[in-house]
């Protein structure tokens, strides 16, 4: 027999048949091949039963004393292999002291701990540390049954995956891409799944908003310049060209122009959330490789928009109060640095909820953001010059002394 053909009883050593194991141990002894020696020696490493054990440690033993006595008959393999021998294939194996026992176990419960929580590289760098500590854990079946599926190996290829940190790095890729694999699943399952009436509620209340908070603010600054005035004219503040002019716009308000105006801020502010939002889910979906629905867009980011909105709006209200009517109007300046750091700490969180919304990063989402604000700024210009058109006879008519 050459050695080109042991192979297939090599092979036949991984046979879930115990009775063909036996018979490719007898075969590969009498096959008196040098080659076969590391394939019996794995066999006594990680074989379960017994018996086959100590037949691969005869086979190897055999095969060892053929080296020196290629003149004994092949017919004398059979009973050579079953007499008692020491183990002469592989070492003894080597005493663990209580010590490496307890860092092993230790070990053990640690890359549990990393494979419940996905952290497969962590949980595979104990797994290796554990058979360092022990390497009789190899004969372990609960320890074999962990680290083959975190390293997705079979039990014949153990030993040597353990010792490989190219292996290693293979695993923790193929588990990483695994994990994306399935959570990309999960999020297609769910934003497909999703439906606009989910949406319609927040979309409602942000019609509220652009629409009830501009007018309230126009109430607020109203009281707050009358305020003012006051305290102008008991020599209490001083006078202001711009608010004075601010102040007459206000106070000319009648029912008729809030309701254009209230019209205004529900048609400006609906088209810009929809110029936006299909700017980021074009940009999103064709660009940056994002998968997800404009729906689900939307349901991520107006929940956002509204809480933004209410922010703004409360912090804006409070800080006129405090400034205008107390002839502090410089105040503003700080608020308005206030809003400018707040509305950058909402990019990011936008950002953020586009990343998720499309299963990407929050860079990425950024990115979509930067670019929606692009193609808004375009559009805004757009719908201004249509309010202008639609609207702009009409606010001229009330208000003759400001042209639009």
């Amino acid at each position: 027999m050459q050695g080109v053909g042991i192979q297939e009883y090599v092979r036949l050593l991984d046979s879930a048949d115990i009775e063909q194991r036996r018979q490719a141990i007898i075969a590969l002894g009498r096959s008196k091949q040098p080659a076969a020696l590391k394939p019996l020696a794995e066999v006594y490493r990680r074989e379960t039963d017994q018996e086959l054990r100590e037949l691969a440690l005869r086979a190897g033993r055999y095969i060892k004393a053929q080296a020196g006595q290629q003149s004994e008959s092949a017919s004398q393999v059979t009973q050579t292999i079953d007499e008692p021998a020491s183990p002469a294939l592989v070492d003894a194996p080597r005493p663990v002291s209580e010590r490496a026992e307890r860092a092993a176990r230790a070990a053990i419960e640690d890359a549990l701990s990393f494979q419940t929580h996905g952290d497969i590289a962590r949980a595979i760098r104990s797994v290796k540390k554990a058979y360092q500590h022990n390497p009789q854990l190899i004969k372990d079946t609960f320890f074999l049954g962990l680290a083959t599926s975190l390293l997705n190996c079979d039990e014949a290829d153990l030993v040597q995956a353990l010792q490989d940190d190219h292996r290693a790095s293979q695993a923790v890729r193929s588990s990483e891409e695994r994990k994306a694999q399935v959570a990309l699943a999960e999020h297609i399952k769910e934003v497909t799944s999703f439906r606009w009436t989910a949406v319609s509620l927040d979309l409602t209340l942000f019609s509220l908003l652009v629409t009830a908070g501009p007018l309230l603010l126009f109430f607020v600054l109203g009281e707050s310049l009358r305020n003012w005035l006051a305290l102008v004219g008991n020599g209490e503040a001083e006078s202001n060209e711009v608010l004075i002019k601010l102040a007459e716009f206000v106070s000319a308000l009648d029912a008729t122009a809030l309701l254009v105006l209230a019209a205004t801020f529900l048609i400006s502010g609906l088209l810009s959330l929809m110029v936006q939002c299909v700017a980021i889910h074009v940009s999103a979906t064709r660009y940056l490789g994002g998968t997800g629905t404009l729906r689900y867009l939307m349901y991520r980011l107006i929940s956002y928009f509204n809480r933004f909105m209410l922010i703004v709006f409360a912090i804006t209200f409070v800080s006129i109060w405090l400034f205008i009517s107390h002839g502090f109007p410089v105040g503003m300046l700080l608020v308005g640095g206030i809003l400018a750091l707040y509305s950058l700490f909402a990019f990011i969180k936008i950002g953020d909820r586009i990343g998720e919304a499309y299963k990407f990063s929050s860079g990425g989402g950024c990115i979509s953001v930067i670019v929606a604000s692009i193609v808004l700024v375009v559009a805004n210009g757009a719908i201004a010059y249509l309010v202008y058109l639609v609207l702009g006879h009409v606010l001229s008519s009330i208000f003759p002394e400001f042209p639009l």
